[in-house]
C-alpha cells in the first residue's frame, strides 16, 4: 500500500497541471518538461546500454557494466526516473505556487535514494561479490562526480 501512496503523491502535481483552468504555458512548465524529458532520455539510454551489455556477456549475471552512463553512476535508470518525478513536481509548483506540491517528488526521491538504490546494491553485491564492491567504491550511486 505504501508504494501506491508514494506514487499517488508523486502524480498529484501532474493531475493538478492537467486539470488546471490556466491554459497558458508557464516558464516552470517548460523547465519541468525539460527536466522530465532529460530524465526519460537518461533512462532510455541506460536501458539500451544495459541490454547491449547483457547480450554481449550472454546474460552472465556475474559481470558488471562499467561503461557508458554506468561509468559515472551506478543507477542511471533510477536517476532518470527521479528526474521525471522532479520535473512533474516543478510543473505542479508552477501552477499552484505551493511548496507542498513538491512533497510528492521529494517522497519519490527518498524512495529511490533510501530504498530502491540500496536494495539494488544489495542484490548486485550478492550476485557479483567483490567485483561489485570495487565498482561501488569508485562509482557514486545517483549523482555523478565529474
Amino acid at each position: 500500500m505504501v508504494p501506491t501512496l508514494v506514487v499517488f503523491a508523486g502524480l498529484t502535481p501532474g493531475l493538478i497541471a492537467m486539470t488546471s483552468a490556466n491554459p497558458s504555458i508557464l516558464v516552470t512548465d517548460i523547465f519541468g518538461i525539460a527536466i522530465s524529458l532529460f530524465g526519460f532520455l537518461l533512462q532510455a539510454i541506460a536501458d539500451y546500454q544495459l541490454l547491449k551489455f547483457r547480450r554481449a556477456v550472454k546474460f552472465d549475471r556475474t559481470e558488471i557494466l562499467k561503461s557508458g552512463l554506468f561509468y559515472y553512476i551506478r543507477h542511471p535508470n533510477y536517476c532518470g526516473e527521479v528526474l521525471v518525478w522532479i520535473g512533474l513536481g516543478v510543473i505542479g509548483f508552477g501552477i499552484t505556487q505551493d511548496i507542498y506540491i513538491l512533497l510528492g517528488a521529494f517522497v519519490m526521491v527518498c524512495l529511490f535514494v533510501f530504498y530502491s538504490g540500496p536494495a539494488m546494491d544489495d542484490r548486485l553485491r550478492k550476485s557479483r561479490g567483490k567485483k561489485f564492491d570495487q565498482y561501488a567504491a569508485k562509482t557514486p550511486s545517483f549523482i555523478p562526480s565529474l
